[in-house]
């Protein structure tokens, strides 16, 4: 065989995949033990929100120039980067408003990689969410001096550059029609790294994960033109090989074509969801910080 030809080919099996790769990208997932298929678990911890989601809503006079701006692009976007514009009317205006969290925009991912357990060896690319959010290192740390060496700091800081934004815990894809697939296998591998990150720190701290699995504890979104999906995801670990399985299931469904009270309910159905998982994390980070003994008075 000419050397070339060997050449390619070795580059070829050596290729990172993407979720653009389709039904080998759902293999290499399934490899690390990320179920493609939805899974509930049963009984979980049940936002008490859920259901008045669908109550009438009032739209504040001063949202109205934002909404009309995010209703146009939504009408008019010609490609994916253009109706990226209606995140911030969606998210990152309250977003702004919670000092205790951080997030980041389309910044690619640097942490550990899941471990393949299958025949889909090849290395996945990292994740690189259209929206990122964490929770500000600073929140965590209250009126202590923590250090993430003991966790790992690839764990507690997984995007690229940034030591400010901690252990996230939702992610975001945003695409046009047809794609909500593709934007739900990215979130799937982002989803496991997060729980991942986050098992670590529980499992650190107290030794069982008992308490950690089965418990919702990420979410994901997807947004395309005509609806907003959020998905819980969890672990449980298995009872005939004690491996760690991520799971996910869809946990509220808007539509975006019932015109602007809809767009409303959709943008404070996406703070309140992101207000309680924030909550549920974030007592048990800032304890089990504490109880790892990495935690001394300033």
């Amino acid at each position: 065989m000419d050397a070339s030809v060997r050449s390619t080919d070795t580059s070829a099996k050596s290729k990172n995949l993407s979720y653009l790769d389709g039904a080998a990208y759902k293999s290499a997932l399934f490899s690390r033990n990320v179920d493609i298929g939805p899974l509930t678990p049963a009984p979980y911890n049940e936002p008490s929100f859920l259901d008045k989601t669908a109550t009438r809503v009032s739209i504040p006079k001063k949202l109205e120039s934002s909404l009309n701006h995010a209703v146009a692009i939504r009408n008019s976007a010609p490609n994916e980067a253009t109706y990226h514009l209606v995140i911030p009317f969606f998210i990152t205006e309250w977003l702004v408003g919670m000092p205790q969290l951080r997030f980041g925009l389309s910044i690619q991912w640097k942490t550990e990689p899941l471990e393949s357990r299958g025949q889909e060896t090849r290395s996945l690319s990292m994740p690189k969410p259209d929206i990122t959010i964490g929770f500000n290192w600073r929140s965590l740390i209250e009126d202590h001096c923590y250090s993430p060496q003991l966790i790992g700091p690839q764990y507690v800081f997984p995007i690229s550059g940034d030591f400010e934004t901690a252990l996230p815990f939702f992610s975001l894809e945003v695409k046009l029609d047809g794609t909500e697939q593709q934007a739900r296998m990215q979130n799937l591998h982002t989803a496991a790294l997060m729980l991942r990150n986050l098992r670590l720190v529980f499992q650190n701290a107290h030794g069982s994960t008992d308490e950690f699995d089965t418990k919702v504890r990420v979410l994901t979104a997807t947004m395309t033109r005509d609806q907003v999906d959020v998905y819980g995801h969890w672990t449980h670990c298995s009872s005939t090989d004690s491996a760690i399985w991520y799971e996910h299931f869809l946990m509220y469904s808007w539509s975006l074509l019932g015109g602007k009270e809809e767009f409303y309910r959709v943008r404070k159905g996406l703070e309140a969801f992101c207000s309680w998982i924030a909550e549920e994390n974030h007592a048990w980070i800032v304890s089990s910080l504490g109880k790892m003994g990495i935690a001394s008075s300033m």
